[in-house]
């Protein structure tokens, strides 16, 4: 067995064979079912970069709308309550709401599938989309936070801007002034 996996070598000279190897492309084979390690995954990356894609999305969009108005309403309950759910949600680890989420809505209200990716017989993105759903905004919590508290600092500093001042005492109504920032970065 030490023979058949190399074992017997020293430290160094089984990492530079791991490292020749990697650097190859050869991750080796699976211990448990022989396959080759690429081949598996491979065979998981659609489904990695699906779930990814979407809790990026998902965490940009709503990230940047709590931190715009987090931002908008400084000082306000409503910037604070924004302020410790942001906290939250980068302080508990995303297992837990992961187990949380799946109590909830998979075990509890039955609205969406504990697990899984695709039932048999199913293949389209729309089919795939409820098992998608629960795992991606578990993943775009955290991100989420993270995206709110910096949209919030960059609006912040874009409002306290000279030319925003200056827009405020010529009078320049508010909806017309929050364009201001934005278009100041283009």
């Amino acid at each position: 067995m030490r023979e058949a996996f190399g074992l017997n070598k020293s430290f160094m000279e089984r990492y530079l064979i791991w490292l020749f190897n990697i650097l190859q492309g050869n991750f080796g084979h699976s211990l448990s079912g022989g396959v080759p390690i690429t081949t598996i995954v491979l065979d998981r990356l659609p489904a990695t970069l699906e779930l990814s894609i979407f809790a990026l999305v998902f965490s940009t969009l709503i990230g940047c709308v709590l931190g715009t108005i987090s931002a908008l309403r400084r000082g306000s309950a409503t910037d604070g309550t924004l302020t410790v759910i942001g906290m939250f949600g980068v302080s508990v680890p995303e297992f837990f709401f992961g187990l949380v989420a799946i109590l909830i809505f998979a075990l509890n209200l039955g609205w969406l599938p504990a697990g899984g990716r695709l039932l048999p017989g199913y293949d389209s993105f729309l089919d795939r989309l409820p098992h998608i759903i629960l795992p991606g905004l578990v993943l775009s919590l955290m991100m989420t936070a993270g995206v709110m508290r910096y949209s919030r600092s960059a609006m912040l500093d874009s409002l306290s801007r000279e030319f925003i001042r200056t827009a405020r005492s010529k009078g320049l109504p508010e909806w017309r002034e929050l364009q201001l920032p934005w278009l100041g970065y283009w």
